[in-house]
């Protein structure tokens, strides 16, 4: 019988005044939902000491990922097999915040594009590591032991490299999301912001 094994690795980003099935719906974690949009009573994180007035709300996001995989030994010699990749889009609550007096539509809004936008780069991540699913490849190590520490590293690395990818090109899209939407206080660009959004999200789940 081949050797499964499963790790997870997350990266979370704060984003700073208005910026992801409920599968995995925590205490403070939120899994993007076209269902289920964020509300006020989702931000239950503090105000850092020493953040600037003009920031009046902030969330957190991660982008995680999780894998699987098999090895499978013959003659002192092993192979192994990515067998699932799962990508999620996190908020976190308890890393969320919003100033008293602030809680305005127009803030949740601009919120909101932020967790979608993680979930469109949720998408891209998950589209792009398809191409290491199922391939055998041959893994390092004359042990068990040593064999499962390489190969995870090995594919650390691997869909790790492609996840910086993501990662950097969703930071640039949230700086031109603030910078279009002036961080929300242009009502038009928001707009257009959250139609575009929501279009390309309908489109890549399938509605």
């Amino acid at each position: 019988m081949p050797d499964r094994q499963r790790r997870t690795c997350t990266a979370v980003c704060l984003a700073a005044l208005a910026f992801g099935s409920t599968m995995a719906e925590e205490a403070d974690v939120i899994e993007w939902n076209p269902d289920r949009p964020l509300n006020w009573g989702d931000f239950n994180g503090p105000v850092p000491p020493g953040t600037a007035d003009q920031r009046v709300a902030a969330t957190a996001g991660a982008l995680a990922w999780s894998f699987e995989y098999s090895i499978q030994w013959s003659r002192n010699a092993c192979r192994f097999r990515v067998d699932n990749i799962t990508t999620h889009a996190h908020f976190h609550r308890d890393q969320s915040w919003v100033r008293s007096g602030h809680k305005t539509d127009r803030v949740l809004e601009h919120e909101q594009g932020h967790f979608d936008i993680l979930q469109l780069y949720k998408n891209q991540l998950h589209a792009r590591t398809r191409e290491f699913l199922g391939t055998e490849r041959p893994c390092q190590g004359r042990t068990e032991r040593s064999a499962k520490r390489s190969t995870t590293s090995e594919i650390d690395r691997i869909v790790g490299s492609v996840y910086d990818e993501v990662w950097n090109e969703y930071r640039s899209h949230q700086d031109t999301y603030d910078r279009e939407t002036g961080h929300g206080t242009n009502a038009r660009e928001q707009s257009d912001w959250m139609a575009d959004l929501e279009t390309r999200l309908h489109a890549e789940h399938g509605h």
